[in-house]
C-alpha cells in the first residue's frame, strides 16, 4: 500500500465515522423527542435534542465587539 492510497483510506475512514455519528444522534434526538413530547404539553423536534455545531473561539477582539454591542443594544455606555 502506497502512502497516498493509505491517506485515501484514512479519509474514507473519517468520513465514514462522522456519518455514524451523526446518524447516533439522530437517533437518540429521536428518542429523547418521544419521551420530552410524552411527558410534556410542549411539542419538541428532533432538532431540540440535536448537538450544537462546534464553533471557533471568538478572538479577544471579536469578544470585545460582541460584549460592546450587546451593552450598547440593553442601553449602556461603553467607556473607552
Amino acid at each position: 500500500m502506497t502512502l497516498k492510497e493509505l491517506n485515501m483510506y484514512i479519509d474514507s475512514f473519517i468520513e465514514r465515522r462522522k456519518d455514524d455519528e451523526k446518524a447516533e444522534n439522530i437517533r437518540v434526538a429521536r428518542i429523547c423527542c418521544v419521551i420530552a413530547n410524552s411527558n410534556s404539553k410542549k411539542k419538541f423536534k428532533e432538532k431540540d435534542f440535536m448537538p450544537r455545531e462546534k464553533r471557533e473561539a471568538l478572538t479577544p477582539e471579536q469578544f470585545a465587539n460582541a460584549l460592546k454591542v450587546i451593552t450598547m443594544c440593553n442601553g449602556g455606555e461603553v467607556i473607552g
